[in-house]
């Protein structure tokens, strides 16, 4: 089985041929990737092209500090000129503002995200997601509706025979 790096994985992301039904970052404003810090905290990444900016919504504030989530984007935030540049972005969307700049995008974390009570996050991201493509806010996610959520997906994949 090849090995492939960070780097390969995603610069197939973002031209397309990576996952299944992808499409290139070229054709989009927004890409949306979820996150995942120390293997026990999940967040929403949102890639905005046109601002060259990076808007984070984090179910669990209190459980990142400043310091070591700043720590945490820095990989991304300095990456991500590289990837568009290497994939031919900013050459082919001239609505996108770059004049060389190679510069890390700003990132930001939002404030007004509704917090979960315990374990949730990986629900939330699925949520906010879900929120955020549709253009629908993300304060209807809300911690009383988690078992709602949750048997709402379940019977989702087990409708569409997603599930294994």
């Amino acid at each position: 089985m090849e090995m492939r790096t960070t780097t390969d994985v995603l610069f197939q992301y973002a031209t397309g041929a990576a996952p299944r039904l992808a499409n290139p970052w070229i054709g989009v404003d927004k890409v949306y990737i979820p996150l995942n810090y120390e293997s026990r905290h999940w967040i929403l990444a949102e890639i905005n092209m046109i601002a060259r900016k990076i808007m984070v919504y984090d179910s669990d504030t209190n459980l990142i500090g400043n310091r070591k989530f700043n720590k945490f984007m820095k990989p991304l935030s300095t990456m991500l000129p590289l990837l568009l540049q290497k994939v031919e972005l900013f050459d082919r969307r001239p609505d996108i503002e770059h004049g060389g700049d190679m510069t890390s995008w700003c990132v930001e974390r939002c404030q007004l995200v509704p917090q979960q009570k315990a374990c949730d996050c990986g629900l939330f991201v699925i949520k906010f997601l879900e929120h955020l493509v549709h253009g629908e806010s993300i304060d209807l996610v809300q911690p009383d509706k988690v078992k709602f959520f949750r048997t709402y997906f379940c019977l989702n994949l087990w409708r569409s025979r997603v599930a294994v």
